[in-house]
């Protein structure tokens, strides 16, 4: 599936939410981190949203040679409720990709890609390589 693919099947040409010319740039990020800094309403929970769709599903494409493994997508945002939003959304464009394209059904079926908020993964994080240790003070 290629990119052009990806959101033909989520936004039907003509489609009102069809991802805007500046969208589509980010989307077409090549190398490396993305940072997504826009005001309120301007899309960038979307656009997070079909980045991650992107890593999971396209392939043969000038933005992306080949698919990611969802093991080494690391996404976060700020707050609970938008990581919780971006959950969400993912999985429903998911099942509307995996409707069109059931070959792909195998990939990501369960949550494999890391998400939450900023603070749950810094935590996480810390906890996953900071060594357990106990002291007994007298």
């Amino acid at each position: 599936m290629t990119l052009t693919e990806l959101i033909d099947t989520l936004f039907p040409p003509g489609h009102p939410n069809r991802p805007t010319p500046e969208q589509e740039a980010i989307l077409r990020h090549r190398h490396g981190p993305a940072w997504v800094l826009a005001g309120p309403g301007s899309g960038k929970t979307e656009v997070l949203t079909l980045l991650v769709l992107r890593l999971l599903y396209v392939e043969n494409d000038p933005a992306q040679s080949e698919r990611m493994p969802p093991e080494a997508i690391f996404v976060t945002t700020f707050t609970e409720k938008a990581a919780r939003n971006l959950e969400d959304r993912i999985s429903h464009y998911r099942n509307q990709v995996v409707s069109q394209r059931p070959d792909l059904i195998a990939i990501a079926t369960s949550r494999n890609y890391a998400l939450g908020h900023f603070t749950a993964c810094a935590m996480t994080s810390c906890r996953s390589i900071a060594p357990r240790t106990t002291k007994t003070f007298d």
